[in-house]
């Protein structure tokens, strides 16, 4: 199975995707940026946070609004100097001397969505260090008006026996919105009231019905690791009235499954 056809992209207008959560974002982003490149998308993919610089290989054009003087007044001028921007579009910011690409300002995306200039925008809306679990801080997510599908990703690994305070970031939010110390191993218990948790995974658009809900848990790579998915999955479907559905993934293997849950 596809990535995009587990978020049943095809069924929307101009979808502009929204990717928070632990680590694994990245990776995701450009995953499904190329699954849809290959049916003749044209996309784009940026963030209202900071990433490390694509490579080279991950995207056809790369456009820095700082470096290019690009504004929200001279946007289409600078897209047509891109010809038909077919493939993959990155726009950033700037990008600093650490390889870290800044996010371009968030009405300049609003925009690009309101004037669909793309097929789909693809964004990275917080950042986790590439652990595989966090919690928000106040001013996280940064989601753009116009987002349509919000992806939430956790890394399975989380569950594998470390303690919280080395395997989630921002464990100290992590741990009062669970009720955990950070000490403690996380458990299933601790995956579900973050999930469910208005101030949790899905922070901001828990209660948005406009905009459809996934959680796509990342590394499931073996068999002990798919496991642990399904149990959790389990726990969802009794608990979590919101999602449309959780992918289990092995984003590196490109194996992608939903399983979808019938809303209540």
């Amino acid at each position: 199975m596809s990535f995009y056809s587990t978020l049943e992209i095809e069924s929307e207008e101009n979808p502009l995707i929204s990717f928070i959560g632990g680590g694994g974002k990245t990776s995701s982003m450009f995953q499904l940026a190329k699954e849809l490149k290959k049916q003749g998308k044209k996309v784009l993919v940026t963030t209202t946070t900071a990433i490390y610089k694509p490579t080279k290989d991950q995207y056809d054009y790369l456009m820095l609004t700082e470096e290019d003087n690009i504004e929200e007044n001279n946007i289409e001028e600078k897209l047509n100097d891109y010809s038909a921007l077919s493939g993959i579009t990155v726009i950033g910011g700037r990008v600093n001397t650490e390889g870290k690409m800044f996010a371009p300002e968030v009405s300049l995306i609003e925009k690009l969505k309101e004037k669909k200039y793309f097929d789909v925008i693809i964004l990275e809306a917080d950042g986790a260090k590439k652990l595989p679990l966090k919690a928000p801080a106040n001013h996280e997510p940064v989601i753009p008006k116009g987002t349509s599908i919000v992806v939430a990703v956790m890394g399975i690994e989380a569950l594998e026996g470390r303690p919280i305070e080395e395997i989630v970031h921002r464990w100290e939010r992590f741990c009062q919105i669970t009720g955990s110390k950070a000490y403690e191993k996380v458990q299933e218990d601790h995956i579900i009231k973050l999930i469910t948790h208005e101030e949790g995974s899905f922070k901001g658009v828990i209660d948005q019905v406009n905009i459809k809900k996934y959680l796509l848990i990342n590394k499931v790579d073996h068999h002990q690791r798919r496991r642990l998915a399904l149990s959790i999955i389990k726990r969802i479907e009794q608990e979590v009235f919101f999602l449309e559905g959780v992918i289990i993934a092995s984003i590196m293997g490109q194996q992608f499954e939903l399983k979808r849950f019938v809303k209540r």
